[in-house]
């Protein structure tokens, strides 16, 4: 009898562990900490029965400007803010090693946020290379152009304390966690923005499919959404969501305001439908819009909504996750800069300065049509792009990174990558679930797939590397998850 009632005792135990019931609540120890100096080493006790017990942790701090006017992504002022931005932070541990996955609601994350985050995680203990920040890639964010404004000084400062606030709460959220994960293919939310014409051109960004000499879209959209749930004893689970449209749409309707464009409403909406914690990882989207088949001046909302619906699918379809320990590699991909454009550099700075003269005299920029005309020039980005190559370097080092633990990893990469190399990667990678995240630890531009270089367009003329680059990288990271997964 005494043998049996151990036996239940035992199952009863395990279950408490491994159930994602909040009711189910057991005396597990909760890692807390009141400084700087005990953040660096959580104090978590594995509970009974336990071989891998692993913890998670959540923080979410507003980055929204409190000083008007501050210019946003592309120079436009704005004068208020319609939507509030966040900082979002997920942390683990294996109970040795921690990591950390920080969101940002920013166009980039690069220069001295991307410093202070890295400088901020190694105080509090966390190695660089366990640490990923990416950014949503929001267009209606502040532009960094703005720092040097008094805005602009206030709201980094703003900014730096939340990255210190978001670090230091989510170590100190740390808890005893169980996974599920889960993935779904989305409704046709988002698509290929670049199109063969009827007369073998090929066009993109912006125009619509009703085109006349629309023909077809270059590529079928990456349309898969992956979501983690971190089940967590006593407290809100944390999802974490990743998929793949630039979040560039708000721009055109909300002219002089700051948002997170769908990032926002897709946020709001999964953590009052599903009561949990929620953070976004921008995925592969360097070639990829949102539909055009749902129309509304803010249509980037109506997604945002749609989408809360998806990942209510992918959190239905989700499985029980091995968790195991922390691996993390970080390597400096020497990548070979263009620089067969140099012959247009002089022509690129004079026209530059003509540019520049025409938009002050007439309150406008120059059409990209009589820029084109006149001048040979796609656009005023083609015209930066010959000039950013021209003054750099022969090569330039791309740091890539895979963080992976038990069934779950990470990839990412500090540029706009088409989702060809994005689902290049997640096919590749021997993981249960990948999240491919781009716009991380870094801002490079755009490096197109290589099957499209041929094709021109904008995301081709303004990058600044040679054909195969973004090819070569996707290899790369499939080798370094292999590695993890395998050693």
């Amino acid at each position: 009898m005494k043998k049996f009632l151990a036996l239940i005792l035992s199952c009863l135990t395990l279950f408490s562990v491994i159930s994602c019931n909040k009711n189910a609540v057991t005396d597990i120890p909760v890692a807390t900490t009141t400084s700087p100096t005990e953040a660096q080493t959580p104090q978590v006790t594995p509970p009974a029965n336990s071989e891998t017990p692993f913890y998670s942790g959540y923080a979410k701090v507003n980055i929204s400007p409190d000083r008007f006017p501050i210019n946003m992504f592309g120079g436009t002022p704005a004068m208020y803010v319609y939507d509030d931005l966040f900082l979002t932070v997920v942390a683990v541990s294996d109970g040795d090693n921690k990591a950390l996955f920080v969101s940002l609601d920013l166009q980039n994350a690069s220069g001295t946020i991307l410093t202070k985050t890295l400088n901020t995680a190694e105080k509090y203990g966390v190695p660089r290379e366990n640490v990923l920040v990416n950014a949503t890639h929001n267009h209606s964010g502040v532009h960094s152009d703005s720092l040097s404004t008094y805005a602009g000084q206030r709201w980094a400062f703003k900014v730096y304390n939340a990255i210190d606030e978001g670090i230091k709460t989510a170590l100190e959220d740390l808890t005893l966690s169980t996974a599920k994960i889960g993935k779904t293919e989305t409704p046709p939310y988002n698509h290929v923005r670049r199109y063969y014409m009827k007369d073998g051109t090929t066009h993109g960004i912006c125009m619509p499919s009703n085109n006349a000499g629309y023909d077809r879209h270059e590529s079928e959209a990456d349309r898969e959404l992956l979501a983690i749930r971190f089940c967590r004893e006593g407290k809100k689970d944390i999802v974490m969501a990743n998929w793949q449209a630039h979040a560039a749409h708000a721009v055109g309707f909300l002219t002089d305001a700051i948002t997170a464009d769908f990032i926002y409403t897709f946020r709001k909406g999964v953590e009052e439908k599903y009561d949990v914690l929620f953070a976004y990882y921008q995925g592969a989207c360097g070639n990829i819009n949102f539909t055009s088949n749902i129309h509304g001046s803010k249509n980037y909302m109506i997604i945002g909504t749609k989408l809360v619906d998806s990942l209510g699918e992918a959190l239905e379809n989700a499985e029980p996750a091995k968790l195991g320990s922390i691996k993390a590699q970080r390597f400096e991909y020497t990548a070979t800069v263009d620089h067969s454009t140099d012959k247009l550099y002089n022509h690129a700075i004079d026209t530059r300065t003509i540019f520049n003269e025409y938009k002050s005299k007439n309150g406008s920029e120059m059409s990209n049509n009589d820029l084109y005309k006149n001048y040979g020039f796609y656009s005023k980005y083609h015209i930066y792009a010959i000039i950013n190559r021209y003054n750099s370097g022969k090569t330039l080092d791309i740091p890539i990174s895979a963080i992976s633990f038990g069934d779950i990893s990470f990839a990412s990469t500090p540029y706009e990558m088409f989702d060809t190399n994005g689902m290049q990667v997640k096919d590749g990678s021997p993981f249960k679930m990948t999240f491919m995240c781009a716009y991380t630890n870094g801002s490079y531009g755009y490096v197109p797939s290589t099957d499209v270089y041929d094709n021109g367009g904008y995301e081709v003329y303004t990058t600044r590397f040679v054909k195969g680059t973004g090819d070569d990288v996707a290899v790369k990271l499939v080798e370094m998850l292999k590695n993890q997964f395998n050693s």
